[in-house]
């Protein structure tokens, strides 16, 4: 895990591909970030819905990167999210909150 600034957002895409299981058509959006910390590296991100991202703030991002013809590409994703929408890390803070009011 990472903690990286977006100091930059790309325009979104949408990704169309058949998918494996079902061998239904599905698509997904991708959009290409751009960090305080590596500059010179974008980052790919996809998502489905809204990406809820925001220039200037910073995210703990699981990186990846991979190489493909001689060159490397690099990926950022949010933590996996529960079903409420809140990440494993956030859940522990909210939990972590609750116990330090309840003994108060």
């Amino acid at each position: 895990m990472e903690k990286l600034t977006i100091s930059r957002i790309g325009e979104p895409k949408t990704v169309n591909y058949t998918n494996k299981k079902t061998g239904k058509p599905d698509s997904f959006q991708k959009v290409g970030i751009q960090t305080n910390e590596y500059p010179d590296r974008w980052y790919d991100f996809t998502y489905r819905g809204q990406h809820g991202l925001v220039e200037g703030k910073s995210y703990d991002f699981e990186v990846s990167t991979r190489e493909w013809e001689g060159k490397t590409y690099y990926g950022a994703k949010l933590p996996n999210q529960r079903a409420s929408g809140v990440s494993s890390i956030e859940y522990q803070t909210i939990l972590r909150d609750m116990q330090a009011i309840k003994t108060d």
